[in-house]
């Protein structure tokens, strides 16, 4: 699927989640719609991270709007985290409000600003390549429960990044500085022990 056409359905499905939870009259029902709609949020988020924004920044550069998208994404998120903390309380309903209406917004700037210009530069090849991996990683992430990913990018919005890393890639660049680093320590080791090795035998002779 076209990436565009991909985020604008997605943009639809979750109006029409928020509209369903405005008319809602239950608690529960109102809670469940918001799991729904969190859940949605937090991979669409993931989506545009790791994979749609990243294509923007290559093909449109230092575009204005895009780099308010993108620092955008980090309030949404904790939006999205206080009202989920706050279910069963007075609170929920006005922080989901809060939540609709920065969603609202940016998704109006990103309709009107980021994707024609995605449209008219990037070319239908791209578009369809960027929009089947996007659909691929929305599925995974759906599959799993939102609230470790929400909680990894918010500590990262909160140190300070605007662009924050995917856990994963996170976690193999850890590895790598674990693995360099044990193999420094390897590589000094050994040089101790020769070096010491060296004046044993200097001592014993």
């Amino acid at each position: 699927m076209n990436a565009v056409e991909l985020l604008k359905e997605q943009h639809r499905e979750v109006a029409a989640l928020f509209k369903r939870f405005d008319k809602a009259r239950r608690k529960d029902e109102k809670e469940e719609l918001f799991l729904d709609i969190a859940a949605r949020l937090v991979s669409h988020d993931a989506i545009e991270r790791e994979i749609f924004y990243p294509a923007c920044e290559k093909i449109l550069g230092e575009d204005e709007a895009l780099l308010e998208g993108i620092a955008e994404h980090g309030l949404i998120e904790f939006s999205i985290f206080r009202a989920d903390k706050a279910r069963g309380a007075a609170t929920f309903e006005y922080l989901v409000t809060v939540l609709k209406e920065m969603v609202e917004h940016h998704v109006e700037e990103e309709e009107e600003e980021i994707l024609p210009k995605m449209e008219r530069k990037a070319g239908a090849a791209t578009l369809e390549r960027l929009g089947e991996a996007m659909l691929e990683r929305f599925e995974a992430a759906m599959a799993k429960d939102f609230r470790r990913p929400l909680r990894e990018d918010l500590q990262q919005v909160l140190a300070g990044r605007t662009r924050t890393v995917p856990p994963k890639r996170r976690a193999r660049t850890t590895k790598r500085k674990r693995a360099a680093s044990g193999g420094a320590r390897g590589k000094a080791g050994a040089r101790s022990k020769r070096a010491t090795g060296g004046r044993r035998s200097q001592a014993a002779r």
